[in-house]
């Protein structure tokens, strides 16, 4: 197994589609969090930041890459996840039966430790790490939001009211609810950004 760390915007059009396919053929891993456009898009404002910390651990084997590791090396070799604290899933994205070293990893990523928080299941590696494992809420979009919103009205009818109220605030304070799945849009983050930090 190779590995090599590169900045995200150094991923060309080989990686990211590669790495797509990885999220694809894994629901735990096509997490919005876990993509090559969160690793990009942090990568990049972190750039302007002058704080050009973010990379990506690049896993291959002869036929190709076969994982991506995104994470931020800080001071005296601390890594944490890409964009910690705005993302609750974290891990390495890789093909279906990939095998891998956690402590080869973190040391070819010039980290001696990585704080995490919110790890992805499946990641067998780092399992002997993890303090606690508990289920995460998810709310499963995968036929779309307006699908989404009948089964849980149909169930729910004081949500259903409760979520029209909320709506209806929502849009007379802010303006009018847009709904896009997979923006790589920057503005779309900074808004988001600049609302988990109003939190």
């Amino acid at each position: 197994m190779r590995i090599s760390v590169v900045r995200p915007s150094e991923l060309g059009a080989t990686e990211i589609s590669a790495w797509h396919v990885m999220q694809e053929r894994s629901q735990e891993l096509g997490n919005p969090f876990l993509s090559p456009e969160f690793a990009l898009a942090i990568g990049n404002s972190r750039e302007d930041a002058r704080a050009d910390d973010v990379r990506v651990a690049v896993l291959a084997d002869g036929s190709g890459p076969v994982g991506f590791f995104p994470f931020q090396r800080g001071r005296l070799g601390v890594g944490r996840p890409v964009g910690a604290g705005l993302t609750d899933c974290q891990g390495l994205v890789h093909l279906p039966g990939a095998q891998w070293d956690a402590a080869e990893l973190l040391k070819d990523c010039g980290i001696s430790v990585w704080h995490f928080d919110h790890l992805v299941g499946g990641q067998q590696p780092f399992a002997r790490y993890q303090v606690a494992s508990a289920a995460s809420p998810v709310i499963d979009l995968s036929d779309g939001l307006a699908a989404y919103e009948e089964r849980v009205l149909a169930r729910q009818t004081h949500f259903r009211r409760e979520l029209r109220r909320k709506t209806r605030k929502l849009e007379q304070e802010v303006g009018p609810i847009k709904f896009a799945v997979g923006s790589s849009d920057p503005d779309d983050l900074s808004t988001l950004m600049r609302w988990k930090s109003g939190q």
